[in-house]
């Protein structure tokens, strides 16, 4: 595994969310590395599980998932995850970002860069708005120089206007 070979990791590798939770207390764990889908149990409710155990509640978490809407990632940040990393992603520079991560380097959260999304995204939601209620003014206008044409009552005065 990359993390052994380039990042001097000792990694105890588990196939499902229960399997994690029967080694995890045999284990001494620096960070628990979860999937946000695993079998069984998925990687939030193992991950909150884990932090149930007064032992592993200050284990810090990174989750490598796919799953990564708005809300799945406010669900891993209450969690207590220090980080999402989205899948897919670079497995020789996994040792060296998770590395910065722990240690605190660089680090960007993906939450941050969430909200930031939101934040850009209740601004399209404004200039929409504005945007909509100009055209509907725009058209209005049109409508009733088309009515005042079809009735003969246009002079030319308003062109320009639309």
């Amino acid at each position: 595994m990359c993390l052994e070979a380039h990042g001097g990791f000792e990694v105890m590798s588990c196939s499902s969310g229960p399997e994690a939770l029967s080694v995890a207390e045999n284990f001494a764990s620096d960070l628990f590395l979860l999937d946000g889908m695993m079998p069984g149990t998925d990687g939030p409710a193992t991950l909150a599980e884990l932090h149930r155990n007064p032992t592993l509640a200050d284990v810090p978490a990174i989750f490598l998932t796919a799953k990564v809407q708005p809300q799945d990632l406010a669900n891993y940040f209450a969690l207590g995850a220090k980080e999402v990393i989205t899948k897919p992603f670079d497995p020789t520079v996994l040792p060296g970002r998770l590395l910065a991560i722990l240690e605190g380097v660089g680090e960007v959260s993906m939450l941050d860069s969430h909200q930031g999304e939101a934040e850009i995204e209740d601004e399209l939601a404004v200039l929409k708005e504005e945007f909509i209620s100009i055209m509907a003014e725009r058209i209005e206008e049109i409508n009733t120089l088309l009515v005042k044409i079809g009735e003969g009552e246009w002079d030319g005065e308003a062109a320009g206007k639309v």
